[in-house]
């Protein structure tokens, strides 16, 4: 029986691959077609 072999990685090597995503504010033509347009969705996000 062999066992897997898993490789250690720690956060720090992980993390560098998370990049901060920006928030683009859509366009109001989007927004009013949108099924939730109410702005308080997001503050359950």
């Amino acid at each position: 029986m062999t066992t897997a072999h898993e490789p250690q990685v720690s956060e720090a090597q992980i993390s560098v691959h998370w990049r901060e995503e920006e928030y683009y504010q859509p366009p109001a033509r989007f927004i009013g077609q949108a099924n939730a347009a109410d702005p308080a969705i997001f503050r359950t996000l």
